[in-house]
């Protein structure tokens, strides 16, 4: 038996938790176990060890609460309101962003259909090559504007509630916060 044996054990069972330590019996362990069992409990009764245990625990004790914390922030930013008012901004806000991916949509359509025009035209060739060419970018054109207006009277739509949202005297920030799809948590650091 050596000192670098009992060294050995001692720190595996330092690594045990309390209750994995307990249940070890000495009377079962070899004299190597014994004489490394009888040093950890030595060291486990030290008012040191005690003090790291307690620091320890309430470390964990802190880390749980603000984890509890952070948890009840997130189901707080997901809870949806029941306010009527609300829900009718949030209903228009959707319209907007409709409003604009729909001009988005048509803005990409168009693209792609002057750009089959024109593969079309050049690949016919001939004098229906520089026709095709000027429908291409017509059409192209059109669907740019149009695709335009449409997404103009979106941001227009969200412009327009968020001067309504920030005025509204029957909502609270939070609600605020929730019609304009903000997180909840921004309007709880702006009332701080």
């Amino acid at each position: 038996m050596t000192q670098f044996d009992v060294d050995e054990v001692q720190r595996r069972y330092a690594a045990m938790t309390p209750d994995q330590f307990a249940s070890l019996i000495r009377e079962e362990l070899t004299p190597v176990g014994q004489q490394a069992y009888d040093r950890e409990i030595a060291r486990r009764s030290t008012e040191e060890f005690r003090a790291e245990e307690t620091r320890k625990d309430e470390e964990f004790t802190r880390r749980v609460q603000a984890a509890a914390a952070s948890a009840r922030e997130v189901a707080a930013t997901n809870v949806r309101s029941s306010s009527p008012v609300v829900n009718r901004y949030r209903d228009a806000y959707r319209v907007g962003s409709a409003l604009v991916g729909l001009g988005n949509a048509i803005k990409i359509a168009g693209a792609v259909f002057a750009g089959l025009i024109l593969l079309v035209a050049l690949a016919v060739g001939g004098s229906f090559a520089l026709a095709g060419t000027v429908i291409a970018a017509i059409n192209g054109g059109l669907f740019w504007v149009c695709g335009v207006v449409v997404a103009a009277q979106g941001q227009i739509l969200q412009a327009t509630l968020d001067t309504a949202v920030a005025s509204s005297h029957f909502l609270t920030d939070p609600q605020r916060a929730e019609a304009m799809g903000l997180p909840r948590t921004l309007a709880d650091r702006s009332a701080a």
